[in-house]
């Protein structure tokens, strides 16, 4: 990729990032970070970047794409669940104007032209939105960004181009995440959706746990307890509960557990559960040696993990649920609950809370548990082909180029300048958003939810179940159906 004439930016990335914090691939499990080093003023020809010198991206230095136009679509997120602007803005905040400069560099180095449509469709729905488009046979867009829960089994209906094999794309490079590509693939050759540096959506949808230090100081603990818990790899369920039952209160005195009371802990009933059983060990799906999925709900730590849930869910008071987000935020952020489930993004909602809060990864079953499990939302963005594009080549061109630039002059912006500065109370946050970060996964089962029929989210309807083993049992038939159908449609789609 030719060497783009951005002095002046880099100048700018390079003060707004003096925090020497590094980030490594976005879900891997283990951690591979690099620190970024202390870096002279640039020359126009020298090819930096926040990360240092750049790594070799896999475009040729000289592909010029004609002025051909690439025509981006993308999705509105809901409040509580915003989504990001990635066309960028240039009179924005730091995260906005990284975004515009990288898509300015792309245009200007592969001669192409960026064309952004935010379409008005709520993430929920981008899975009907982009049924629409394609199913019009209009070659309206050239690649989509969908929201993952409502929209990759759009691939199983034929609507997405296969990725899988795109001379362009070495998903060993450090702006892929290999680790959710892995899961988002089906067997060894089908795969639909890019994640990675491409969306920081890998970043800002990782679970994460929050906790308000005043309510905690209240009750004669400290934050430093709290964080060494989660530095030293001992931040459990158990510490979790105990704190909580001590924060509950009656306020209203009404001897019920209810809005009104002070709370331990506060979970929204969905996604937030999905949190918690993942990050507690449960695992749905291993693979098999052609990386085909197979079901793996009946190991017993699975059955421990839904005993656990069911005590915080149900044998306590300390623990208020909600289906309604904007209530968690609320409660939380006005003080009346010592913790709150929720992912890294939230942070961006509480930059007005007047008391100081502090990010835990949620918490291990116990500390025999090798390491934290953080699961990245079911609403990040996943970047998809249509069967309709027209120019695929110019198309998985620019896409190489979006992750290779963010990785590179986006990801430590919002990474290290905001999320861990910008949004964080103090300074040891940085350290465990790394925790965090280097913690993410997922389970292909939570990623294809409607092919697995609703096994990812087993944990969400706990009130209905008595034993997780006779509700498995229950599942199971129909799910291996519906997971070996979803398998040979794929088969299909390659022949």
């Amino acid at each position: 990729m030719k060497k783009n004439k951005l002095a002046a930016w880099l100048a700018v990335l390079l003060i707004v990032s003096s925090v020497t914090s590094s980030c490594g691939d976005t879900t891997a499990p283990t951690s591979d970070e690099t620190t970024v080093p202390e870096t002279e003023a640039q020359t126009e020809e020298v090819n930096t970047s926040l990360r240092g010198e750049r790594l070799p991206s896999n475009l040729p230095d000289d592909l010029d794409l004609g002025s051909e136009t690439v025509r981006i679509w993308y999705y509105t997120g809901y409040p509580t669940e915003p989504v990001i602007n990635i066309a960028g803005d240039e009179s924005g905040d730091i995260v906005d104007v990284a975004l515009y400069e990288r898509n300015r560099a792309i245009e200007e180095d592969l001669n192409v032209t960026l064309a952004f449509h935010q379409d008005e469709t709520y993430s929920g729905s981008t899975g009907d939105a982009v049924r629409t488009y394609v199913m019009a046979a209009e070659d309206a867009y050239d690649y989509f960004n969908v929201c993952q829960w409502n929209a990759v089994m759009l691939a199983a209906e034929h609507m997405f181009l296969d990725l899988s094999d795109v001379p362009h794309f070495n998903f060993e490079d450090p702006w892929w995440s290999k680790q959710y590509i892995d899961a988002c693939s089906i067997g060894t050759n089908h795969l639909y959706y890019l994640v990675g540096d491409i969306n920081l959506d890998m970043i800002r949808c990782i679970s994460a746990f929050y906790f308000n230090r005043q309510l905690l100081e209240s009750l004669d603990h400290s934050a430093d307890e709290l964080y060494q818990l989660a530095l030293d790899g001992k931040w459990t369920i158990d510490h979790m509960l105990t704190l909580a039952n001590d924060a509950y209160q009656d306020i209203n005195a009404n001897g019920l557990s209810d809005a009104g009371d002070r709370f331990g802990a506060i979970f929204r009933i969905a996604n937030a559960l999905d949190s918690i059983s993942f990050g507690l060990g449960l695992q749905l799906t291993a693979r098999d040696e052609n990386h085909y999925p197979y079901l793996t709900g009946d190991l017993e730590h699975n059955v421990d993990v839904f005993s656990k849930m069911q005590v915080m869910l149900n044998e306590t008071n300390s623990v208020y649920h909600s289906t309604t987000p904007e209530d968690i935020i609320k409660f939380f952020s006005q003080g009346e609950s010592l913790f709150m489930g929720g992912f890294l993004y939230i942070s961006e909602n509480l930059r007005d809370m007047e008391d100081d809060f502090g990010i835990l990864p949620y918490p291990k079953y116990d500390e025999n548990q090798e390491n934290y499990r953080s699961v990245v939302q079911d609403t990040a963005a996943l970047a998809c082909v249509p069967v309709t594009c027209s120019k695929f080549d110019t198309v998985t061109a620019v896409l190489e180029a979006i992750a290779y630039y963010s990785y590179y002059d986006v990801t430590p912006v919002y990474y290290k300048s905001a999320l861990k500065v910008k949004y964080a109370r103090d300074e040891i946050t940085p350290q465990v958003i790394d925790i965090i970060r280097n913690s993410a996964m997922t389970d292909t089962s939570y990623v294809y939810i409607e092919a697995f029929n609703n096994l990812g989210r087993i944990m969400r309807d706990m009130n209905g179940y008595e034993k997780y083993a006779s509700t498995y049992a229950r599942q199971v038939k129909a799910t291996q159906k519906r997971m070996e159908r979803f398998i040979e449609s794929f088969e299909k789609e390659i022949d």
